[in-house]
């Protein structure tokens, strides 16, 4: 498993995004998400991203149910070329295409003319206005 941070202008974290090259039983993400609100008691978190192959969780720290999920080979497959580029990939390439999604939330450098996949989601979560990758 390898982590995406995300950050305020401030440089205090707002979400984490742990990242899984596999498709992710229901238990073992539901597990994943309690020990975040753990860990969060010790280094404070308001969001938790759970990323694998097939799906992008992302919970509100407290909460019981994920805010929204999303389908991670629509959302990856942009960044990748291609749903069938995502199959049998590790977690550097998994994590570098959500640094690429990130990126394109943030400053729209491949969807220029649309909408980035989740962009809405992540804007009624108050997230996007306020973030920077590190």
């Amino acid at each position: 498993m390898l982590t995406v941070e995300l950050k305020d202008t401030t440089g205090h974290r707002v979400a984490e995004m742990a990242i899984y090259p596999m498709d992710l039983p229901d238990q073992m993400i539901g597990e994943q998400y309690r020990l975040a609100q753990y860990l969060s008691q010790i280094d404070p978190l308001r969001y938790y991203f759970l990323v694998s192959r097939d799906r992008i969780f992302c919970w509100k720290i407290g909460e019981p149910q994920p805010r929204f999920v999303l389908p991670a080979r629509e959302v990856l497959g942009r960044y990748a070329g291609s749903t069938e580029a995502l199959e049998g990939i590790g977690s550097e390439y998994l994590s570098k295409l959500v640094e690429a999604w990130v990126a394109d939330l943030t400053t729209h450098w491949k969807s220029r003319d649309g909408v980035v996949p989740g962009e809405e989601e992540m804007r009624q979560l108050g997230i996007l206005g306020d973030m920077t990758k590190h």
